[in-house]
């Protein structure tokens, strides 16, 4: 009998299933880390991340790594995000040498489809969420980045959110007021429990302080969201 999907339709489908691969030549930079002998553009690599605060333990848990082949990945540090099962489920490359343009490389992909850091996260446990990787690591363990400002119904983060109605702490950017505010309000009306750190003005992004500041922030800086909060802020 005559198929009930199109071509059109069973490619788009295929497409989707699509496998994503790290980058030809990917090395894990963890395995050379403290090693002398490591090619220059590892120890650049490593050099970078290290300046912005991140420990030879974040190198192991993050996966950080780099490749001299493909070229479209050349000099930057490549960050890998696994699913549930541990695949691949994205992959964002951020350039180590400020000659290199854009800042950020990430495959084609659709952005709502994939929950960064999801092989990391105890859907039980306060998930944080902050916009970007570079932000994430600075943050406690338990967390997420949006890979943008918004959060919407369709991403298939705020549906695990909401399937296992676990709570959030949302560590959004200084200059994402707005954003912060829609984005608690949609999982607030789903009947999710949300707290929003509020940094403090000198601080642009939860990427510019240490793992310990945001500690201190979390206990400091944190208020729950409700309806009273929404309209106090909305108004600003």
């Amino acid at each position: 009998g005559a198929s009930l999907v199109s071509d059109a339709e069973e490619e788009a489908y295929k497409k989707e299933l699509e496998v994503l691969e790290l980058p030809t030549g990917f090395q894990l930079l963890a395995e050379w880390y403290n090693n002398e002998d490591a090619p220059l553009h590892i120890r650049q690599a490593t050099r970078y991340l290290e300046n912005r605060g991140l420990t030879e333990r974040d190198f192991w848990y993050f996966k950080f790594g780099v490749t001299e082949v493909d070229k479209a990945y050349k000099n930057r540090v490549i960050v890998p995000s696994h699913d549930l099962e541990g695949n691949l489920n994205f992959s964002t490359a951020r350039a180590y040498k400020s000659f290199i343009k854009p800042k950020y490389f990430n495959p084609r992909f659709r952005r709502e489809t994939v929950i960064f850091n999801e092989l990391n996260i105890d859907w039980d446990d306060e998930l944080t969420i902050v916009e970007g990787p570079f932000d994430m690591f600075k943050v406690n363990d338990n967390a997420t980045c949006l890979l943008g400002k918004e959060l919407t119904k369709q991403c298939a983060l705020f549906q695990a959110i909401a399937t296992h109605n676990t709570s959030v702490l949302l560590c959004l950017d200084n200059d994402a007021k707005r954003a912060t505010l829609e984005t608690a309000k949609l999982l607030y009306d789903y009947g999710i429990d949300v707290r929003i750190l509020e940094l403090p003005e000198d601080i642009k992004d939860p990427g510019e302080i240490s793992k310990d500041k945001f500690l201190e922030l979390r206990e400091t800086n944190t208020v729950e969201f409700d309806e009273m909060y929404y309209l106090r802020n909305i108004i600003k």
